[in-house]
């Protein structure tokens, strides 16, 4: 059963059932042809032993009897004709055995019954021989077709192991062949895919590391200057503010190692990330503890505008750590006295989270790359490593999420961050409180 599934044997099977009914029909038309032809000799074979025979009859019988005998021996020789009895077929034979007459010599002195005969056997010999060439070279264009197909394939298996890359070996016909073209076009397109992506990795992790080799240089060549000056024991106060130092450039080492190993869990997809459901106003609560120090440093007004029975489902650890570094970012380049402003709201399909500042703003050529790590803008502060809103972005987007930034220069920076609920009802009731 499994092969009639397959179209190329389907095909043939057609093919082949298709010619046998052809020849049936040939055959049959022939044999009807032969039938009618034989039944006709043998009809006029009796009808001139029927006139021979009455006509003799005839000449036999003068007289006012003949008509009436006539009549008699006709329906007696017509009766025998369509109803022979077994004695008067017994006394036939009998009278023709005298004669040395038997069927074999009646068959053989009959010409029409052996031109009839043999012509229906040449017939039958070539109708058969028909049937068998034409058969043979159905059979033959299947194989013939199948194996070029084959050899299709075996020629881009060899072009794709020698390295060619830009081939196109779809089809759009029926047939297992066509389907292994096509899945082996699926993996070659998959392979090269790898490919590039492992060529953009490398290129990426070299980058990377020189990007983390020059945040590194700065703090490690401040601290060889410390220890420097450490070694000539200056004065205590001098040594105090050169440990105070010292201790600010281990805590950015610290930092930005921290920060880099985060990075890399995300990139290697070795994070999983919890689902559970939690309120948004815990997020953003435990968000603004982590910046209080700053915020008060800089006298800064943070304002928070939500319904507080609004709920999320995610990590709230690692969006927490996304949400500090956002606000970080908005701290550093609001002014003293500024307002940074949190607005969330939720809605059937997503729950939005909005941080906006009135700061200076982002400028539009380095709005495109602001998510990228390592990447310093116009207005980068002079501590500014470009990790933090990278991380960020990637935190958002491992949850499901989405992160966008619009920006005014002089008017301030809005950063938006979007949660797309789940499909099941239960989930929408609990992060949707409306719809309780």
């Amino acid at each position: 059963m499994k092969m009639l599934k397959n179209p190329e044997f389907s095909k043939l099977v057609i093919l082949w059932l298709t010619g046998l009914l052809t020849f049936a029909v040939i055959a049959f038309g022939l044999a009807t042809y032969h039938f009618h032809a034989q039944r006709e000799a043998i009809f006029n074979q009796q009808a001139a032993i029927v006139a021979a025979v009455l006509d003799d009859a005839m000449q036999d019988k003068p007289g006012e009897q003949t008509d009436q005998s006539y009549r008699d021996d006709e329906k007696a020789v017509v009766e025998q004709i369509l109803r022979p009895q077994t004695d008067e077929v017994e006394r036939g034979k009998e009278l023709l055995k005298r004669y040395g007459i038997d069927q074999n010599l009646i068959y053989n002195e009959q010409a029409t019954m052996v031109q009839l005969h043999h012509s229906h056997i040449v017939m039958l010999l070539l109708l058969i021989l028909l049937a068998f060439v034409t058969m043979g070279y159905v059979l033959w264009r299947y194989l013939q077709l199948h194996y070029r197909k084959l050899d299709e394939v075996t020629h881009y298996a060899r072009l794709i192991a020698e390295g060619e890359e830009a081939l196109d070996m779809r089809d759009n016909e029926e047939g297992t062949v066509s389907i292994l073209k096509n899945e082996m076009y699926k993996i070659t397109s998959m392979l090269r895919e790898q490919k590039n992506d492992l060529q953009q990795d490398k290129v990426q992790l070299a980058a990377s590391i020189a990007d983390i080799s020059h945040q590194l240089k700065t703090p490690m060549t401040s601290l060889f200057v410390v220890h420097d000056v450490l070694q000539d024991n200056p004065a205590e106060e001098v040594k105090e503010k050169f440990l105070h130092r010292m201790q600010a450039q281990l805590d950015r080492m610290e930092w930005l190692i921290s920060s880099l190993l985060k990075l890399a869990k995300l990139d290697a997809g070795t994070i999983e990330m919890k689902k559970e459901l939690y309120p948004i106003q815990t997020l953003i609560d435990r968000s603004l503890e982590s910046l209080s120090v700053p915020l008060d440093i800089r006298m800064q007004q943070v304002t928070v505008h939500g319904d507080e029975r609004i709920m999320l489902r995610g990590d709230l650890n690692w969006t927490r750590e996304a949400l500090v570094n956002m606000l970080k970012n908005a701290v550093e380049h609001t002014p003293e006295g500024g307002e940074i402003e949190l607005t969330y709201e939720t809605n059937p399909l997503y729950t939005k989270l909005t941080i906006a500042d009135n700061g200076a703003g982002i400028d539009p050529q380095d709005l495109p790359y602001i998510f990228n790590r390592f990447y310093r803008g116009k207005n980068a502060g002079a501590d500014s490593v470009g990790i933090g809103l990278a991380m960020a972005y990637a935190i958002i987007k491992k949850q499901g999420g989405d992160l966008t930034v619009h920006s005014e220069p002089g008017e301030g920076t809005t950063f938006t961050v979007t949660f797309f609920h789940a499909s099941s009802s239960e989930d929408r009731n609990h992060l949707h409180p409306a719809s309780r």
